[in-house]
């Protein structure tokens, strides 16, 4: 009942708002309708409208794609990988701190590279070395 009372009052409001926070919370509601846990709606939501924003900027000529595949021929021994690690772990466990293992593993990074985007080695056998 109140939801049905705020929707009537907000039926006479008029919002001016950028169209992404509204794609955002409305995939966001319909995610928590479909089930979802609030905090899985909101990511949902974000990531529906990150997704939407960079198909738009693409079509713009904005945003350029990127080329596809980052792990190139490595992607399936990666996943294999970091399954492993991620099957040593309760999912409790992992819902909890699941960027320990992450930090354990990552690519290390030179501490004079500055900036997004700088690469490292990741170690495939110290990552999959971790399950133990």
């Amino acid at each position: 009942m109140a939801i049905r009372a705020r929707a009537k009052r907000a039926a006479r409001r008029t919002v001016t708002i950028n169209r992404a926070p509204v794609l955002t919370l409305w995939a966001a509601v319909v995610a928590e309708r479909l089930g979802f846990r609030r905090d899985e709606a909101l990511t949902f939501g974000r990531a529906v409208a990150g997704l939407n924003a960079y198909a738009k900027g693409k079509s713009l000529g904005i945003f350029k794609p990127k080329p596809k595949g980052k792990f190139g021929d490595a992607l399936a021994a990666a996943r294999a990988a970091m399954m492993h690690l991620a099957r040593a772990f309760p999912a409790e466990a992992l819902a909890e701190r699941g960027c320990a293992p992450y930090e354990a593993f990552r690519p290390e990074i030179p501490a004079v590279t500055r900036g997004w985007g700088a690469t490292g080695a990741l170690d495939l056998a110290r990552t999959a070395a971790l399950a133990r």
